[in-house]
């Protein structure tokens, strides 16, 4: 059976995966060791310490990797890439024209906002195709709840996705990943 991917960017709302991991076989987090140092500084020291710990777990494990691409699998032919590109470049040409706007005000920065977060959705797609091109694997992007009201009808498929990963329970604090491991494990549990 073939792997299932979730990838998850770290430029979108980044929370630990376990309710991801319920799901999908392992996460793929494109440029991580670029963006996280970013990201963690956000966090208190509680919060940071924690994070910290569950990542090197979760990385040593294999269940979180960063994507290493085979280059033998060029993207610029493929229809989706394709489709992808040219949406990319639609949110780039509209982020450039607001960024241009010598009058700010919060619809605009709203309207970037928006075209910032699309753009970065088409990056993580665009993730998601080099992964099963390099890695014969499925793949699927995984957004947040707050991202996905704007991304409107992008992808068919994700919309499938989404709502699959909005029906399944998050595991609170006391649930370990180990616990993840051994629901997934069992026989007993229908698995996708």
């Amino acid at each position: 059976m073939q792997e299932v991917i979730g990838v998850k960017s770290l430029h979108l709302t980044f929370t630990t995966p376990k309710r991801e991991l319920l799901f999908f076989d392992k996460i793929a987090v494109p440029f991580f060791q670029v963006l996280f140092p970013l990201v963690i500084q956000v966090l208190n020291d509680d919060e940071r310490k924690q994070t910290l710990y569950e990542l090197e777990w979760l990385f040593s494990e294999g269940l979180l990797f960063e994507p290493q691409y085979d280059n033998n699998h060029p993207l610029e032919w493929d229809e989706e890439f394709k489709m992808c590109y040219l949406d990319g470049k639609k949110y780039l040409d509209k982020i450039e024209k607001l960024s241009k706007n010598k009058i700010k005000n919060k619809i605009i920065e709203k309207e970037l906002e928006i075209n910032f977060v699309k753009l970065l959705y088409i990056f993580v797609r665009i993730d998601c195709i080099r992964l099963r091109k390099s890695h014969q694997v499925e793949a699927f992007p995984i957004i947040s709840v707050d991202d996905f009201s704007y991304m409107s009808n992008i992808s068919k498929k994700t919309n499938v996705i989404q709502i699959v990963l909005n029906n399944i329970p998050l595991p609170d604090d006391s649930v370990s990943y180990e616990q993840i491991l051994d629901y997934r494990a069992d026989p007993g549990v229908l698995h996708l």
